[in-house]
């Protein structure tokens, strides 16, 4: 009789999560007792220090720090000229770089990479931050760095450009829009409506580019003028706007599907749950979600065909039974149920389209949390005062959010683009997506992880290996001298299951049996590769702490 066990989740392991400190600098406080107490309980004589215990390990914070920084122009003169000529000495001076902003002696990249941080990625609104550096010492009005940001845009919009011209490129992209409040813009009044759009690639994408663009409407020609030309498919939610692109394939979304259950089972107790319908659609839902994780696990060939044809073998017959059971649902049409199974039968065409392409995901939640940033930081700073400052708002999230997603520390690449930008005339080499910042900081901590989990797998073989070639190396000769002793016949066939030479070709072998291999060539084997294990550890750290120098971990 088979049992038939419900599903259930591991609970999480309770303790202590130790913090990984490997990428940080070391200080080290030495305790020491006074003169007059280091003298034996004993014998009374003078003691010294032979060791340290580690007591406690800390973490310390160093507040944001600021400086002031010069830059000297050096002149040069030739002393010749100076002593032989009775006309203008030449005069050569040495090449300063172009700052950020022009005439402002305060905004260097550092501050004003620092500022945006704050502001975009930490969601400090600017007035926050004018408070701050007032409590620092510094008199920076918020008026000064909205102009700075509005101002930076100009280095910034042709990165963006680039950064369209590259999302275009992708076949499988992803849209989301969410609204935003400008105060001053010709034509309209405060309280109306517009919008901030999100277009980014998809999960199949290498390299990922997230890109926010504002729109003072959600008309439909906004997404269609963003995408004029292109053609694919498009992860949105029901939004009507995008199903009326031309040469698109518009892939719904289930978990907007499965949100409308969700939320109806939050509002019924516990023990009305097991009988509402909701629950029920909620299960089909997850049944789709739970294959999709399966999936996962598949190795990702030419377009995910493996994923493409396991969705049609399993995810298809899932599908098939949720319809039916949406048509055949008698939940009234004005019923919190009722308005959830209309949305699932009216967008089922779209929701289906995922069987198209193994490229194509479930959901689209990928966009969903790229705009979810700009979400958390408009509940802060709540509006934007002008077109230019939203502008400036939708550029350098474009540029932190996909640096994120590149793994690039938002600060250092703002700072390192406001240092080359000013200097150079390409955008392309400055792309988040680019593979051209060795020395700078990653965003995410397992690139950390990464390099001090390589790091000691090598160190640890090592220190395996040293017991190991000390235990044997004594015994080694006298291996070695026994083995060049003239090998003499087995008379009697070997005990076991003992190699057989049935023709007695091997020579020596007697009665047909294969002499066992020499003890000697083993161990020279095994001496051998323990050996190039401990040379291997070695040189494997060295090499991987000369690598996390040059990254700067």
């Amino acid at each position: 009789m088979e049992q038939t066990v419900a599903e259930h989740k591991r609970r999480k392991q309770k303790g202590k999560r130790e913090l990984d400190f490997s990428g940080l600098p070391v200080e080290q406080i030495v305790h020491e007792l006074p003169e007059s107490e280091r003298f034996c309980p004993c014998c009374d004589s003078k003691m010294h220090a032979c060791g340290h215990d580690v007591y406690r390990r800390e973490l310390t914070v160093i507040p944001a720090q600021f400086k002031v920084t010069e830059h000297l122009q050096t002149a040069y003169s030739c002393r010749n000229c100076e002593k032989i000529s009775d006309e203008a000495i030449p005069m050569l001076k040495s090449q300063v770089p172009k700052p950020v902003i022009r005439g402002s002696g305060v905004a260097s990249p550092s501050l004003l990479a620092y500022i945006a941080h704050q502001k975009y990625v930490l969601a400090l609104p600017l007035y926050r931050q004018e408070q701050e550096f007032k409590r620092l010492g510094l008199n920076l009005p918020r008026q000064n760095m909205a102009n700075w940001m509005i101002y930076v845009c100009k280095y910034i919009q042709p990165i963006c450009d680039a950064m369209k011209a590259q999302l275009l490129a992708h076949q499988v992209l992803c849209a989301d829009e969410t609204s935003v409040q400008v105060l001053s813009e010709p034509g309209k009044t405060p309280q109306s409506g517009s919008y901030m759009w999100l277009y980014r690639t998809s999960g199949n994408a290498k390299n990922a580019i997230v890109l926010y663009e504002y729109q003072p409407d959600r008309c439909h020609h906004r997404p269609a003028d963003f995408l004029e030309g292109w053609t694919g498919y498009l992860h949105c939610d029901g939004f009507n706007g995008y199903k009326k692109l031309k040469n698109v394939t518009v892939i719904g979304c289930w978990e907007h599907a499965r949100r409308y259950f969700t939320d109806i089972l939050k509002t019924l107790p516990e023990s009305s749950q097991t009988k509402s319908e909701a629950l029920r659609g909620k299960q089909f839902c997850d049944r789709l979600f739970m294959l999709e994780r399966e999936y996962a696990k598949l190795s990702p060939d030419d377009n995910f065909k493996a994923r493409y044809e396991a969705r049609l073998k399993k995810s298809k017959t899932v599908m098939n039974e949720f319809f039916d059971w949406a048509k055949n649902s008698s939940a009234l049409p004005q019923s919190a149920v009722g308005q959830a199974v209309n949305y699932a039968k009216k967008q089922r065409v779209y929701l289906e389209h995922v069987l198209l392409d193994g490229r194509l995901e479930l959901s689209n939640n990928r966009a969903e949390r790229s705009v979810k940033p700009f979400v958390i930081g408009r509940k802060n700073w709540m509006f934007a005062d002008t077109v230019g400052g939203v502008n400036a708002s939708a550029a350098l999230y474009s540029l932190i959010e996909t640096a994120k997603e590149n793994g690039l520390h938002p600060f250092d690449y703002l700072e390192f683009v406001f240092k080359t930008v000013p200097n150079l005339d390409l955008a392309d080499p400055l792309l988040p997506s680019s593979n051209c910042y060795p020395g700078m900081r990653r965003y995410c901590a397992r690139w950390n992880d990464l390099y001090g989990a390589v790091e000691r797998l090598p160190g640890l073989l090592g220190i395996l290996a040293l017991p190991l070639v000390g235990l044997l190396f004594p015994h080694y000769r006298e291996i070695i001298d026994r083995d060049n002793e003239p090998d003499e016949p087995i008379d009697e066939p070997v005990t076991g299951e003992p190699d057989y030479d049935p023709d007695g070709a091997i020579e020596g072998g007697g009665d047909g049996y294969v002499m066992p291999p020499k003890t000697g060539a083993n161990y020279n084997a095994l001496f051998a590769a323990l050996m190039l294990m401990l040379l291997s550890g070695g040189a494997a750290v060295l090499l991987l702490r000369k690598r996390r120098e040059e990254d700067g971990e």
